[in-house]
């Protein structure tokens, strides 16, 4: 031992002083006892290289003596650990796990060895051992290439040695081709450009490629990113010089120290072109509107996408997998053009593209809706106008529209038949020509060609104002009624009233005829020399008809259109009594015999008789009341009132008896009813006596036509304006 030598040689040599180097350099120490001593130098921080030691023994007499100088050398790494690595060996090629092994020597003994892998000191790891040292290094981690093993020791006294470091190859695996563009087993054709890279952690030498199953190889250009270290490589193959049909590459490559590595890549050629045809329309089919192209598209191997286009239009077609037929609608509506050209492209999934094009004559004509009218015809004179015809279209009628005149345009919603009342659409619509207009348009918004048809409107039928019956005679003055009444069904009219209908109607296009008819009488004409809009209608009522009686007008116009109306009467019926219950029946008699009621006519007088009266217009002579007067004192004066009419003076005929008159009262131009007669008889100075006597006056039924029975009798109706019977 060092320290122990110089101590040893000290204690043996060293009597007195210890010098070194000069006096600079100088350490004296004093020995701790003179007989026998031990002094230790501290050798730490000098630097190597020669020193000396001299020894100064002085005894008590000052005698000294010297020992030395005695040369020494000092080395600070003869007492450091010395290490060595056995395996692996510098450069070393390693192609699996790494068996490391080594030795370390140190002076005063091994505590441990230590090992950092490519230069990572914070994670060192201790090896197995210590004079002798092993570790079992996993390189599946590691990447290929140059790596560094740095190793050291400690002794028992923690006191490091020196690091050694050797470089080692690890060289697993072949270098390794991959292809990025494009993928394994991809549909290629015409010259296909192929990338990718070639790795290999000791760099690569050298790539080739071979399309014919290795015979011959093709040295392949490449390049490596130093910054990223990827060695890459690209080049252009034709794939026309192969078949069709799977194909493999067989790739070659060399690292750096010469490992040969191999790989095969699976191409599918496919230079045959899909097959496109369209197969409708027909190519000298004429086109208009929207319609469909139908087609096909087949390839052997299998069709990516298909597209088309016409015009400034184009699209796509997604095939249905196993299914080569497509369709897709085009619309020409737009084009001006005589002519479009439909393409149709396919590419299959080896990128082989083909197209097929077909000109198309186009019609826009053909797509416009044709509307075709059966009504109106041209010209035609209608009282219904009835507008009606078909839409057709090769796509669907969506509307049908017309227009009367220049009126408001109306729309008949429709997909093809069509049939609409004018009238109740234009109520307002006048007699005379007119003209409508008519298109249609289709679910496109595509508008056809108008049509028109003239034709006059004859208006609407003759019309009938409200009538009213207008009496010219009052023939019952105690029960009066309005003369000017307006019609109602089934109303009362006397027929000595002389009444007459009156009413007018009215035909735009003119009235040519009115003809009336009484029921059980001939029909009357009267034709109008001048057709006239409106035309009155005067109707004289019949005087000789008692009962119910129906009269019917009948209008016709210039188009020989009828109207009619029926009019029904009760005429009142004469020939029966009538009117009792407007006075009081009783008679009033002369109880003191002066006045006696004698006869009517040729029958006696009887309270309530029935007494035939001739009407007022008629010639034949009218019955007397004839009563009796008893005066002694000279003629008397006989006055009477008939219905509480006017005050009138009967005649007065003298008989052989010069105390007994006859008085006579005409019954001439009674009202046939419940009659009345009040006398007033004045004799000389005497009181006047007044009487009363009551008839019932009735027409003689033999001059009338009597359509009545009193078996029946008139109820209103609850329904409606007439009478139930």
């Amino acid at each position: 031992m060092k320290k122990a030598l110089v101590i040893i040689s000290i204690m043996f040599l060293l009597f007195s002083s210890v010098f070194s180097m000069g006096k600079k350099d100088t350490e004296e120490q004093t020995a701790n006892q003179t007989d026998s001593w031990t002094n230790t130098f501290d050798l730490e921080g000098r630097k190597a290289g020669k020193y000396n030691i001299l020894v100064t023994a002085v005894d008590t007499g000052a005698n000294q003596t010297l020992a030395g100088p005695y040369n020494i050398f000092i080395d600070p790494e003869s007492d450091l650990p010395n290490v060595g690595i056995t395996n692996p060996y510098s450069n070393m090629v390693v192609n699996g796990n790494l068996n490391i092994v080594g030795t370390c020597a140190d002076d005063d003994a091994v505590k441990s060895v230590w090992l950092v892998f490519d230069g990572d000191s914070e994670n060192a790891i201790q090896a197995e051992g210590t004079d002798f040292w092993s570790f079992y290094l996993n390189t599946k981690d590691l990447a290929e290439g140059s790596h560094t093993i740095t190793v050291y020791g400690y002794d028992i006294n923690d006191l490091k040695g020196k690091e050694k470091t050797i470089t080692w190859i690890l060289n697993r695996n072949a270098p390794q081709t991959a292809l990025s563009n494009p993928m394994m087993g991809t549909l290629v054709s015409g010259k296909q450009k192929l990338t990718g890279t070639i790795a290999d952690g000791n760099g690569i030498k050298d790539l080739s490629y071979s399309i014919d199953k290795g015979q011959t190889f093709n040295q392949l250009k490449i390049s490596t990113n130093k910054k990223t270290n990827e060695t890459s490589f690209e080049f252009v193959l034709d794939t026309k010089k192969l078949s069709d049909g799977p194909q493999v590459l067989w790739f070659k490559g060399h690292d750096s120290i010469n490992t040969q590595g191999m790989y095969a890549f699976l191409l599918f050629v496919d230079n045959t072109n899909p097959e496109v045809k369209i197969v409708s329309p027909a190519k000298d089919e004429v086109v208009n509107g929207k319609f469909t192209v139908a087609g096909y598209a087949k390839d052997t191997s299998n069709i990516s996408s298909v597209s088309w286009s016409y015009g400034n239009n184009k699209g796509t077609i997604e095939l249905i997998p196993g299914n080569p037929f497509f369709s897709f609608d085009c619309d020409v509506g737009g084009i001006k053009d005589k002519g479009v050209n439909i393409s149709v492209t396919a590419t299959d999934k080896a990128n082989n593209t083909i197209s097929f094009s077909q000109k198309q004559s186009v019609n826009s004509e053909l797509d416009k809706p044709v509307v075709t009218l059966f009504t109106p015809k041209e010209k035609e004179a209608v009282d219904e106008v009835w507008l009606q015809g078909i839409a057709k279209d090769d796509d669907k009628v969506a509307n049908v529209y017309y227009q009367i005149d220049n009126g408001e345009k109306k729309s008949i919603a429709t997909d093809g038949v069509f049939s609409v009342n004018i009238l109740a659409e234009n109520s307002e619509l006048s007699f005379g020509a007119h003209a409508v207009t008519v298109y249609a348009d289709d679910v496109n918004g595509i508008v056809g060609n108008a049509v028109k048809a003239s034709f006059v409107y004859k208006g609407k039928m003759p019309a009938f104002e409200e009538a009213h019956v207008v009496a010219a005679a009052e023939p019952d003055s105690f029960a009066p009624t309005e003369k000017n009444r307006l019609y109602s069904s089934f109303m009362e009219v006397n027929p000595e009233s002389s009444s007459v209908l009156t009413t007018s109607v009215f035909a735009a296009c003119g009235i040519s005829k009115i003809t009336y008819q009484f029921s059980g009488a001939d029909a009357v004409e009267n034709s109008l020399k001048k057709p006239a809009a409106t035309v009155a209608v005067n109707v004289a009522l019949p005087e000789n008809c008692w009962g119910f009686k129906t009269l019917n007008v009948i209008a016709e116009d210039v188009y020989g259109r009828t109207s009619q109306n029926q009019y029904e009467f009760f005429f009142t019926n004469l020939g029966i009594e009538r009117g009792a219950d407007s006075f009081e029946s009783a008679d009033v008699v002369d109880e003191t015999g002066v006045v006696t009621f004698g006869s009517v006519g040729e029958e006696p007088y009887t309270s309530g008789m029935k007494v035939v009266v001739p009407a007022a217009n008629s010639k034949n002579a009218a019955p007397v009341f004839t009563i009796h007067v008893a005066s002694s004192s000279g003629t008397p004066a006989v006055s009477y009132t008939i219905n509480n009419g006017a005050s009138k003076k009967a005649v007065v005929k003298k008989t052989e008896d010069k105390t007994q008159f006859d008085v006579e009262i005409s019954l001439a131009g009674c009202a046939a009813r419940f009659t009345e007669i009040k006398i007033d008889t004045v004799c000389g100075k005497e009181a006047a006596v007044s009487t009363t006597a009551h008839v019932f006056v009735i027409r003689d039924s033999a001059l009338a036509t009597v359509e009545d029975n009193s078996t029946f009798y008139w109820m209103p109706s609850v329904e409606k304006d007439s009478y139930i019977l």
